[in-house]
C-alpha cells in the first residue's frame, strides 16, 4: 500500500518550495509495477531512505539511492521501486529553482542528478543524519533548516518570480503581452530571464501550466470536451494532441492507467 503525506513548507521556505512529501510503500519487489510521472515544472530534492528507486525515460535508466535532485522534465519518465522504500521530497516551485551563481538551470533538465551537484557538499552529511535517523519528524526537521539556513544565498529574479507567479494564476492567451507592458521589457529580454532563471521560455511555461489544469481536471472527473473548453484549448484535438507531447499518450489511454504517484504530485 502506498501512503503520501504532504506538509506545507514553513513561511521562510515558502518563496522557493511549494511543499514537502513523505511517500511510503511497504511491500516485495515482484509487487512493483511503473508508475508514469508527468511533467510539472519542478524540481525535487530528494531522499530516498529505502530500496533503489529505478527512474526510466526514453533513452536511459539511473538508479536512485540517498539523496538526489530530479531535475526538470519535459516528457514523461517512469518510476519502479525495487522493495520498500520511503522518500522525503522537497518540491520547489517553477520559479524557484535553486541556482549558485554561474549554474546554467536549462541543463538541470531530464535527468536525476547527485544533490551535492545542486546543494554542495553539506547536503551529503544532511544524508547521512537522515539515513541514520528513525523519526520522521526529525529527518523532515534536518531538511528543513538546511534548506532555511541554505537557500537564501541562492540566485534569484524578482521579475521572473512575479511574472511566474501571474502566468501560473491565468489563463489569457494574451498574459505575455501584458506581462511584457507591465514590466517594460521586451519579448525577447523576458525570454531570455525565464530561460536564466527558470529552464525555459514562457510560452514553455504557459503550456506546462495548462496542460497541469487539465490533468487535475480529467482526475477530478471532467470530460476531455469539457476541460479542453475550460482550460482554452482550441479544440479537443488540441487538447490531445498537448496531452499526448507531456503525458506521452492520449488521455482516454491515460485514464485507464493507475498512476496513485502522479495523482498525489498535482499541485
Amino acid at each position: 500500500m502506498v501512503q503520501f503525506q504532504r506538509l506545507a513548507p514553513p513561511d521562510a521556505l515558502r518563496p522557493w518550495v511549494a511543499c514537502l512529501t513523505v511517500i511510503e510503500h511497504n511491500g516485495p519487489a515482484r509487487t512493483a509495477n511503473p508508475q508514469r510521472v508527468t511533467p510539472d515544472g519542478c524540481v525535487e530534492l530528494n531522499f530516498n531512505l529505502g530500496a533503489p528507486l529505478l527512474r526510466t525515460t526514453a533513452t536511459a535508466m539511473q538508479r536512485l539511492v540517498g539523496a538526489y535532485v530530479a531535475c526538470r522534465h519535459a516528457r514523461p519518465y517512469f518510476v519502479q521501486r525495487t522493495g520498500s522504500t520511503q522518500v522525503i521530497s522537497v518540491r520547489f516551485h517553477p520559479w524557484g529553482v535553486p541556482r549558485l551563481p554561474g549554474m546554467a538551470v536549462h541543463e538541470l533538465a531530464d535527468e536525476a542528478i547527485a544533490a551535492d551537484e545542486v546543494f554542495g557538499p553539506e547536503v551529503r552529511s544532511v544524508e547521512e543524519e537522515v539515513l541514520s535517523t528513525m523519526g520522521r519528524a526529525v529527518a523532515l526537521g534536518r531538511v528543513t533548516e538546511f534548506l532555511v539556513r541554505t537557500l537564501p544565498s541562492y540566485t534569484t529574479d524578482a521579475l521572473v518570480i512575479d511574472a511566474a507567479r501571474q502566468l501560473s494564476g491565468t489563463q489569457e492567451t494574451h498574459a505575455l503581452r501584458k506581462l511584457e507592458h507591465r514590466y517594460g521589457i521586451s519579448a525577447r529580454r523576458l525570454q531570455q530571464r525565464f530561460h536564466e532563471h527558470m529552464g525555459m521560455a514562457p510560452k514553455a511555461f504557459l503550456r506546462l501550466v495548462r496542460f497541469q489544469r487539465a490533468l487535475r481536471g480529467l482526475q477530478q472527473g471532467a470530460s476531455c470536451l469539457d476541460v479542453a473548453f475550460d482550460q482554452g484549448y482550441s479544440d479537443q484535438s488540441h487538447l490531445v494532441r498537448e496531452f499526448k507531447a507531456f503525458a506521452g499518450l492520449p488521455p482516454f489511454r491515460y485514464g485507464r492507467e493507475a498512476h496513485p504517484l502522479n495523482d498525489a504530485m498535482l499541485l
